[in-house]
Order: structure tokens, then C-alpha cells, then sequence
């Protein structure tokens, strides 16, 4: 009887054991995921977030700047900015990620006014009006010395890693923890550092909360069109997907004088919108059995003269390159397509005389080409408002994230509160 008895004690302690260990091993399953997956919440009525931000005058190649404006998401920021700085950023359940290191995240979309520069800096000074920009322009380099490239090689990936060029260090910190920069500009934050490379000098007249949207994806697309499709007045032009992108590419044919503007796109709910934009008559693959290349070969006769791809879907990029007409036809593809995508066509089309291209930032090169963007808006030939469909206090921008993801609006200002 005691061996049974002394049984079951064992078999039980081993069954409990096994439990907690299973427990303990399900927590570190879990804390890894979530770690992994970097999600983290804070209330601005029980939070804040202390950032310091270490920054000693003078640094070459770097300025400060006092003024941000977002968008999606553009934020204003008003910047005070000393040597040594501590930043208090008031956060509403504001979600962001935490992986191998903190980032401070934004958009790549904004505008500032210079506030300070380091002793490298010569062609810019405080109260200059700028427009930060994801790429740069070293003006160095043979990239940026050639007339054909916008594609920086200093700047380009290096301002991807995280951390200022010169040393190889972040200027800012969270409980001693480093925060590192996000593509070269940081500009989720209320005090930041950039590359000099990094700004484009722009007319101070221009309302930075219009010209902020010029930072990315709008001369993403406009340049698609102006500088690498170059449609000539009268001609024809397919844009595929009608998001902000795609609609900057149909604001850069409409400038351009072209007579038709065909948009494609799955969203028929886009169609009405993109009138605005110039786009005059509309294709959604899903209404169609035959490939959308012969739906838009049968409209125009052949084929249009320009297209420009603006989803980064590789069926959508084909379609975009096999509906241009041959003998002059040139296919321009802005979209981002999966790593593991591959685009098929065959031979003929290319030995047909159709052009395919490419392009990054809409080929424009930031310091040297976005103040003659800027001027287009002032002269009243590009159309900026049309683009900013919301406006939110920086409070609310869960808010503004939501409807980036929703597919809801094009862009939306963010203004800081005091």
C-alpha cells in the first residue's frame, strides 16, 4: 500500500512539473512573439514618453529644424532646439513597433523650417524653409553627377541603418536605450537631425502644410509620368491603381496635356475621385474574362502610348508593360513587387519596339528638383489639395493610421498640438 501511495506522490509531482514547465515555456513562446511582433500601447492620460535627445553644435552636414508638417501621416511640429535636449513626446494610445531597436516612425512626408546647422553646412541656415526627403542628393557621387539618376549612392541605403553617417551614431535615447533614426529623417518626433543631403531648400512663400506632401509618393508619381513616362500632349496614357500614387501619375499626364487617361483599378469606389485628377475613362479587371492589356489594346486602337504601374502587383506590372502600343510604347513601373515576384512577358514585345522602365522618387533628384516641383504648386499647374482629404490633431492619429489602412482618403495633415 505505501508503494502505491509513494507511486502516485511521484506521478503527480512529475504531472505537476510538467505543467509548469509547459506554462513557463507558453509565456516565453509568448513574450517572444510579442517582442516579435513589437506592439506596444501607452495612454497619454497615465504616459509619456521621455526622449533624450543628445545633440552637441557644431556637427558637419547636419541641421536642426523647428517646423514639421505630416503627410499620411504629415504632422506640424513647432521645435525649440538647444545643445542638449529632452524631448516629451504626449502619446494617445499611439501604436508603434519595438523589434531589434526602437525607431522613431513617420511617413517620409513633411516640412520644416531649419532651426540650427552644424559648421559643414553651407548652402542652407536657420529659417530657411526645407522638405526632408527618404533619399537624398550628396551631389558627390556619380549617381547624383549624372543627368540620368536620382539614385544617391551615400544616401540612398545608407540612411536606412539607422544612425547618422558620419559616426555611426542615433541622437536620440529612451531610458538610456538608443532610438534609432527612420529613413534618414525621423520626423515622428519633436526634435530631430538629418543629413544636410537629406533637404531640399524650398521658396519660403510656399504653405508647408500643401508642399509637405511633396516629400514622397506624390513626386513619386508625378515623376513617373513628367520625367520617365514623358507622355507629348494629345496622347494616351493607362494608370494602374488609383491610390495617391497612381493619382499623382494621372495629375502628371493631365499636366502634361494628354487626351486620354485610362485608370485601372479592383476599387470601382476610386473611379469617382480620380475624375478630379484628370482621368477619363476607367477599367476594373474584375468586370472583364479577358486580360485587361486586351480590354485597353481594344479601346485605343493598339495600345496606349504610355502606362504607369503604381501597385507593385506583378500581374498588374505585366499588364502595364503588354497594353502599351509597339513600335513606341513605353511602360514605366513605380510599385513595389513582392521579393520573390517575377515578371514574364515574352521577347516579342520587347523586339516590337515597346520601352520598359523603371524609376525611384519619380527620377527627380530632392535638393536639385523638388524647389521646380514646389513652383508648379505656387504657379497654380500642380494641384496639391486635391490630395489632402483629412486633417487631424496629432491626438488623433490612431485615427489617421486607420484610414491608411481602411484605403480611406489620400492624404492627411497631422497638426501638433502645443
Amino acid at each position: 500500500m505505501l508503494h502505491v501511495i509513494v507511486l502516485f506522490c511521484y506521478s503527480l509531482f512529475l504531472f505537476v512539473f510538467v505543467i509548469i514547465c509547459c506554462f513557463l515555456f507558453l509565456v516565453l513562446l509568448l513574450v517572444l512573439f510579442l517582442n516579435y511582433i513589437g506592439l506596444f500601447f501607452l495612454d497619454s492620460k497615465t504616459a509619456s514618453l521621455s526622449v533624450s535627445f543628445a545633440y552637441t553644435l557644431p556637427s558637419p552636414d547636419l541641421i536642426l529644424w523647428d517646423y514639421i508638417g505630416y503627410c499620411y501621416c504629415c504632422c506640424r511640429q513647432m521645435l525649440q532646439v538647444n545643445q542638449f535636449l529632452f524631448l516629451k513626446v504626449p502619446l494617445t494610445n499611439f501604436r508603434a513597433k519595438i523589434q531589434s531597436f526602437l525607431e522613431f516612425l513617420d511617413m517620409k512626408q513633411q516640412g520644416m523650417i531649419v532651426e540650427s546647422v552644424g559648421e559643414g553646412v553651407i548652402e542652407l541656415a536657420p529659417g530657411d524653409h526645407v522638405l526632408p526627403v527618404f533619399t537624398g542628393e550628396c551631389k558627390d557621387c556619380s549617381h547624383c553627377k549624372s543627368e540620368e539618376s536620382n539614385m544617391c549612392s551615400l544616401l540612398r541605403i545608407n540612411t536606412d541603418r539607422g544612425v547618422m553617417i558620419h559616426d555611426g551614431q542615433s541622437r536620440f535615447s529612451i531610458n538610456g536605450k538608443p532610438i534609432y533614426h527612420f529613413v534618414g529623417t525621423s520626423t515622428f518626433s519633436e526634435y530631430t537631425v538629418v543629413h544636410v543631403g537629406c533637404v531640399a531648400k524650398i521658396n519660403p512663400l510656399a504653405p508647408l502644410d500643401k508642399v509637405c506632401v511633396l516629400s514622397c509618393g506624390i513626386s513619386t508619381g508625378l515623376g513617373a509620368t513628367l520625367n520617365v513616362a514623358k507622355p507629348t500632349k494629345g496622347s494616351s496614357v493607362a494608370i494602374f491603381g488609383l491610390g495617391a500614387v497612381g493619382l499623382a501619375a494621372a495629375e502628371g499626364a493631365r499636366i502634361a496635356g494628354v487626351s486620354r487617361i485610362i485608370g485601372v483599378d479592383l476599387n470601382a469606389s476610386r473611379f469617382e475621385q480620380a475624375k478630379k485628377f484628370g482621368v477619363t475613362e476607367f477599367v476594373n479587371p474584375k468586370d472583364h474574362s479577358k486580360p485587361v492589356q486586351e480590354i485597353i489594346a481594344e479601346m485605343t486602337d493598339g495600345g496606349v502610348d504610355r502606362s504607369v504601374e503604381c501597385t507593385g502587383h506583378i500581374d498588374a506590372m505585366i499588364s502595364a508593360f503588354e497594353c502599351v502600343h509597339d513600335g513606341w510604347g513605353v511602360a514605366v513601373l513605380v510599385g513595389v513587387p513582392h521579393k520573390e515576384a517575377v515578371f514574364k512577358t515574352h521577347p516579342m514585345n520587347l523586339l516590337n519596339e515597346r520601352t520598359l522602365k523603371g524609376t525611384f522618387f519619380g527620377n527627380y533628384k530632392p535638393r536639385s528638383d523638388l524647389p521646380s516641383v514646389v513652383e508648379k504648386y505656387m504657379n497654380r499647374e500642380l494641384e496639391l489639395e486635391k490630395f489632402i482629404t483629412h486633417t487631424l490633431p496629432f491626438a488623433q492619429i490612431n485615427k489617421a493610421f486607420d484610414l491608411m489602412l481602411k484605403g480611406e482618403g489620400l492624404r492627411c495633415i497631422i497638426t501638433m498640438e502645443d
